[in-house]
């Protein structure tokens, strides 16, 4: 377990050397010691703390304004805040708890009674954290479970649609047709191809078991990924590709990659609606943290990057929703979506960076397979 890190705030310099004596020595925890409610607001917005101990009675700014402030940022209102307080009357205590405070510590203190207060508020919020990310796996389980239910029935019953219309335009061409005609028909084989083809991908991803797919070579997978997608490639638009030579092993089946890498580059060229444009595919090694309640680790980043139009900021929050789409064509919005699903299917993670105007940037991590 990591060391917790815990900041304390008294403008008294004997206090904070006993708290910082027990918090070190006691409980093998950090301690950031701070005299004032500005340095330790300051101090709260840069460090990653798993609680603050603050005094009630400091000079210029109190502890209940302090506690009143970080109670309204982002990355601090949800540390635990110990009051250490001289005053016993019953108002004062009430009031500590209305402005946030999870515990009080009464002065003078016993050492041991300080050590215990601050063992289970720790304890409490190591607990708070473990049940987050346990709703939030939970969660995950529940949305590829339905994910996978819905692409089987859509797949199915599209399929029988897509049957009776193959067979119909097949009776059709027996027809003497004019030149016209006969490109219409053409066009609309094609269009049924790209359908079915888009359902068997689909049918798949619902069906396949992650735990007998096989590594794949990432670094030759996507070389054939590229290939594939630039005889499609736009005259206008410069892909270019830094893809390395060192071979890495990943476990998803090559053609569910295939399919959220052209998702992805099929997005960017959408996207990139004057000359010259630019798509950039890297891949790297990094180190990541989805949430305050996963645990960072080293992810293989495949990232998919444009100079197109953007995308907004209220629109950013849906892209991973069924169905929502900005594109005024038909069967849009899915693509996100399964990407989406895939990559949490087989444990991986995707983000979306985009500014309107200036491009987009699309990372997908994929947890590494030792060769």
């Amino acid at each position: 377990m990591s060391r917790a890190k815990i900041l304390v705030i008294d403008d008294e310099q004997e206090m904070l050397e006993m708290l910082q004596h027990l918090i070190k020595n006691k409980m093998q925890s950090d301690c950031i010691l701070c005299a004032s409610g500005k340095e330790a607001i300051e101090s709260a917005r840069k460090e990653k703390l798993d609680l603050i101990i603050l005094d009630i009675q400091m000079p210029g700014m109190d502890g209940y304004e302090v506690c009143n402030i970080l109670k309204q940022i982002e990355n601090t209102k949800k540390i635990p805040v110990l009051f250490l307080t001289a005053r016993t009357d019953m108002a004062s205590k009430i009031k500590a708890f209305e402005y946030g405070a999870v515990d009080y510590i009464s002065k003078p203190f016993f050492p041991e009674e300080a050590i215990a207060r601050i063992f289970v508020h720790l304890r409490l919020k190591k607990s708070q954290e473990e049940n987050l990310r346990y709703m939030e796996e939970l969660y995950q389980l529940r949305y590829l479970d339905a994910m996978g239910s819905m692409v089987q029935g859509f797949s199915h019953n599209f399929n029988n649609l897509l049957t009776i219309l193959c067979n119909q335009i097949e009776l059709l061409k027996k027809i003497s047709l004019q030149d016209n005609q006969q490109k219409i028909f053409m066009n609309l084989g094609q269009t049924i191809e790209r359908m079915t083809d888009l359902l068997q991908r689909l049918q798949f991803f619902a069906a396949s078991p992650v735990k007998n797919c096989e590594p794949i070579d990432f670094t030759n997978s996507l070389e054939k990924i590229m290939e594939n997608f630039s005889l499609h490639f736009p005259q206008n638009i410069k892909m270019e590709s830094f893809l390395g030579h060192e071979s890495i092993k990943v476990q998803m089946p090559f053609v569910l990659l295939q399919h959220i890498v052209f998702s992805l580059l099929a997005n960017s060229v959408e996207a990139i609606d004057s000359s010259p444009g630019v798509i950039k595919i890297t891949f790297s090694n990094v180190y990541e943290k989805f949430s305050d309640t996963s645990e960072g680790k080293e992810w293989i980043c495949l990232c998919i990057q444009d100079n197109g139009k953007g995308i907004s900021q209220e629109n950013q929050k849906h892209l991973f929703e069924p169905f929502f789409t900005t594109k005024n064509t038909v069967c849009a919005g899915l693509g996100l979506c399964v990407t989406y699903a895939i990559m949490k299917k087989y444990n991986g993670n995707i983000k979306i960076e985009s500014i309107e105007n200036q491009g987009t940037k699309a990372r997908l991590y994929f947890p590494g397979v030792k060769c």
